[in-house]
């Protein structure tokens, strides 16, 4: 083999070795941003980010929201990555799904379609809080064309809580026949969102909307089928919503009342996310994790067949220590050593078997343990995190008299307060953000609420 083979084939080990020791953030490492996330601090949520992962598809995505949510365009990272991935987005057609998409990231991962949906949505909430409304169009354009790609007939992707954050972007830009479109769609796709066709039917544009962003993003747990392959089925995964759902209400500073309805759930979403995955990387991680279940259950049956050797070992060796026992008192001839040497035989015997067993079965839990830890892989589960579950929307089609108070369950949540600095003419659009899960022994923490002024056309 040549020197120039030798230094390749190190290169590529090498390669091989940094990839494979490559650092992603686990559910443990957002632990510490979630916890301020629900206290609603926006600035702690992003200083305690985890810092193992830099410039992916999904970190730059998590900043980019956190940031928007706290009022500060901070976008500059997903507008390069925005550009870096050009035309990485592919479709597939299954005969389950019947159509789908997905983004193939250059790190690898595969960002699904609500996923590469939200990029665009977030770049143009950003480029609206920059006052840059003719970018934000072109973005939340490209959000509306994913949503309403017909290629895969009625198997694609759309979603009524999507429709309706594409409405809001629409009418940040101030492009209300467009928010009209998505708010159709969406009471089409759920008939219970009356008051989105409500909206939808409007000749003009509320003089005030509100939207309220809810929840702090679901998380993933393991969820073992039953009655399905082995390997397929102890790697389950399922997402469980985090949000209450509260009931909202809100009030002008005349006590006029303001209605907010609260929007159908993210976990479709994800339900479709995780379906998709499974197709498109079926072979892969059924390899992948079918090594892994292979070295889990060796690595099981070495602890349960080695715990149940030793339990036999304790075991046979107390019968035969009780029988020497035995043995030795029949040799001394004396009647009432033969008696006692029997019932000390017998309560070392005894008593050695017990503890065979007992060491064999702990063997067994300790294997069904180590299985468990091994193949329950939701702590470790890529996606986007802390994308909103929910919102509750609101509108008045009489300009409101500020302050507004909104509340949970008696309390305020927060207070909205008008921009002295825009025109009394000007229509505008607020967004906000409640946590709205559980709060229980966390402070509470008023949440502000961003406003920005409206181009009319």
């Amino acid at each position: 083999m040549s020197a120039r083979s030798i230094i390749s084939l190190c290169a590529a080990a090498l390669a091989l070795i940094c990839v494979s020791c490559a650092s992603f953030n686990t559910r443990d490492d957002y632990r510490p941003t979630s916890e301020a996330l629900v206290r609603g601090d926006f600035d702690e949520a992003l200083a305690r980010f985890p810092r193992g992962e830099r410039k992916s598809f999904i970190v730059t995505m998590e900043t980019a929201c956190l940031s928007l949510m706290a009022g500060k365009p901070d976008i500059t990272a997903l507008e390069a990555y925005s550009r870096k991935i050009g035309e990485r987005v592919r479709y597939k057609v299954s005969r389950e799904l019947q159509s789908f998409f997905y983004l193939d990231t250059p790190e690898g991962y595969y960002a699904s379609e609500h996923e590469v949906i939200w990029m665009h949505l977030l770049l143009s909430w950003g480029y609206s809080q920059r006052g840059d409304f003719e970018k934000a169009r072109v973005e939340v354009k490209r959000a509306a064309n994913f949503i309403q790609l017909e290629t895969g007939g009625p198997g694609r992707f759309d979603d009524p809580l999507l429709r309706i954050m594409c409405a809001c972007m629409w009418m940040l830009c101030g492009d209300w026949p467009e928010a009209q479109v998505d708010f159709r769609a969406a009471s089409r796709l759920d008939p219970k969102l009356w008051w989105a066709r409500q909206l939808a039917d409007m000749k003009t544009p509320p003089s005030n909307l509100v939207i309220v962003l809810g929840g702090i993003g679901p998380e993933p747990a393991w969820d073992p089928s039953i009655g399905v392959n082995l390997i397929r089925g102890l790697r389950g995964i399922s997402f469980n919503g985090q949000g209450l759902k509260s009931a909202l209400a809100a009030t002008d500073a005349k006590n006029a009342p303001l209605s907010l309805h609260l929007s159908p759930d993210s976990l479709p979403w994800y339900r479709r996310h995780l379906a998709r995955d499974n197709e498109i990387q079926e072979v892969i991680r059924d390899t992948r994790y079918a090594k892994k279940t292979v070295i889990a259950s060796l690595k099981a049956a070495g602890i349960a067949t080695g715990s149940i050797l030793a339990g036999v070992l304790v075991g046979t060796g107390a019968i035969a220590l009780g029988a020497g026992v035995v043995y030795v008192a029949v040799l001394s001839g004396s009647g009432e050593a033969i008696g006692g040497g029997i019932v000390a035989g017998g309560a070392i015997a005894y008593a050695g078997v017990d503890w065979g067993v007992d060491i064999g079965k702990g063997g067994i839990e300790k294997s069904g343990d180590v299985v468990r830890d091994d193949l329950d892989t939701s702590p470790y589960y890529r996606y986007v995190r802390f994308l909103p579950e929910y919102a509750w929307v609101g509108w008045s089609r009489q300009p409101l008299q500020f302050p507004i108070e909104v509340r949970r369950a008696g309390s305020t949540v927060y207070t909205l307060n008008a921009d002295e600095r825009r025109p009394a003419a000007t229509r505008f659009f607020s967004f906000g953000y409640v946590p709205d899960a559980d709060v229980s022994g966390l402070p509470g923490r008023r949440v502000r609420i961003i406003e920005y002024k409206q181009p009319v056309k």
